[in-house]
């Protein structure tokens, strides 16, 4: 059995990893998450599944990692793959985060470093032991921002903006995946995905808006994410470390 890792398992992402990694026989999922009212039911639901595992964690907290972390240091011989796909995305509810510029509060960037960088590094650091006992992978979950400045006009008349410490934080991760990518060779292989917008329920506007900047003309979905993830795990993959592969349908090129 391959044991698998993904963090912020109850987002959009990270549900449909679930899913479809469940599918497969082959895989005992680690899911890492805060615990909300909202994904109460989803996490009774699959608590009763053999195979999965659900680890309560706030990941801007430092020792509630290393509390997972021995969890499963205790539970698992080896692990053979890491996602991590939580993070403080532009959508955080945090007042001072979804603001223009001038309203944005420096206070958040601290946060967003934490989840988006400190507790991926931590993580790694915990398990790394468990990592090199098998040829691993571990893909991280980063954004088109993080190597490209917003475009001002795709976010007029919406109320969604771009936050500097999403951006910032998320440019930290490459150059983490790239250090881990050195340190971490050559048992364990490490990339990032940048990715663009995911289609879900932006206005109209900002879709359209957004839209008009690909190649692709649509926005990804989840599954566009999940098949690029399958890849980077597979041995189909095993001559690929240390990249910042880019999933946005051609917006980084126009």
């Amino acid at each position: 059995m391959k044991n698998i890792i993904i963090t912020g398992a109850c987002g959009h992402i990270g549900n449909q990893l679930i899913n479809f990694f469940l599918k497969n026989k082959n895989y005992n999922i680690c899911a890492i998450d805060i615990f909300t009212e909202k994904n109460k039911k989803q996490l009774s639901k699959l608590s009763k599944i053999n195979k999965f595992n659900f680890y309560l964690c706030d990941l801007s907290n430092l020792q509630q990692v290393k509390k997972v972390t021995i969890e499963i240091n205790k539970k698992y011989k080896h692990i053979n793959y890491i996602i991590n796909n939580a993070g403080v995305t532009g959508t955080f509810l945090k007042k001072g985060w979804n603001e223009n510029f001038l309203n944005q509060d420096v206070n958040n960037f601290d946060y967003a470093y934490r989840v988006n960088v400190s507790s991926v590094f931590y993580l790694i650091q915990l398990l790394s032991n468990k990592l090199k006992k098998k040829n691993s992978s571990i893909v991280n979950i980063s954004s088109i921002y993080s190597k490209l400045a917003h475009d001002k006009k795709i976010y007029k008349n919406t109320n969604i903006y771009n936050p500097a410490g999403y951006s910032a934080s998320k440019s930290g991760l490459n150059q983490l995946t790239r250090w881990l990518a050195s340190e971490l060779a050559p048992k364990v292989r490490v990339n990032s995905i940048l990715l663009g917008g995911i289609s879900r329920k932006q206005s109209s506007l900002f879709k359209k808006n957004y839209i008009s900047k690909t190649l692709l003309k649509r926005m990804a979905s989840e599954k566009d994410v999940i098949n690029l993830v399958d890849f980077l795990l597979s041995n189909k993959s095993s001559y690929i470390t240390g990249q910042e592969i880019f999933l946005d349908g051609g917006y980084s090129i126009t």
